[in-house]
Formats: structure tokens, sequence, C-alpha cells
């Protein structure tokens, strides 16, 4: 008999996966808006405009039910920082770095363009 290995869909990477791709979208979507903000209102710009809403809501969508599958971990993280020691862990710094560092960058873009 052979032993064949049952495949089973697991939702948690895919919606990990979805997200992650939506968010690449949302990428590159932004870029090209931010390149045609100046143009008038055409299909291309229109497009690429529905483009970067549709993945925002996607990614939205899928992170949201990404924290509610996970929740478990995210409430055994909380719960688990031990009192006097400070709720800010290595991940959680860098996770806010890596955020917070392109986002003041393009504020100040925005500044300087002006």
């Amino acid at each position: 008999m052979k032993n064949e290995k049952q495949w089973h869909f697991n939702i948690r990477a895919f919606v990990a996966i979805v997200a992650a791709i939506s968010v690449s979208g949302l990428f590159l979507s932004g870029i090209v808006n931010h390149i045609l903000q100046n143009d008038p209102i055409t299909f291309h710009r229109h497009a690429w405009m529905a483009a970067h809403w549709f993945l925002g809501i996607i990614f939205i969508f899928f992170v949201a039910l990404h924290a509610m599958l996970n929740r478990r971990a995210l409430i055994k993280h909380i719960k688990g920082v031990p009192s006097g020691v400070p709720a800010f862990s290595r991940e959680l710094i860098l996770a806010g770095a890596m955020v917070s560092a392109p986002f003041l960058l393009s504020i100040i873009h925005v500044l300087i363009a002006d």
C-alpha cells in the first residue's frame, strides 16, 4: 500500500501570502500614482488609482484576518511580558523602525519638494 501524504489547505499561509502580495502591489501602484499625480484623469491614471484602492482594501482585510487567526499568539505575547520589563520587544522596535523610517522620509520628501 502506498503511503501518500494528504494535501491540505493551510489558511494561515494563504492569508499571509495574500497580504504579502497585496502590499507588494500597493507599493508598485503607489509609485505609479505618485508619478502620475499631476497628469489629467485618464483611463490609465484612473486604472492605477482603482488598483491602489482595491489592493489597499484587500490588504486591510487580510491583515485583520491574519491578526484574528493568530490572536492566541498575540495575546500570549502581550500577557507573557513580566511586570517591570518594558513591553517593547526587539521585534516590535525593529518593525516600528522599518515602518516609521520610510513614512517619515515620505513626509520629508513632500516638504522638500514644495
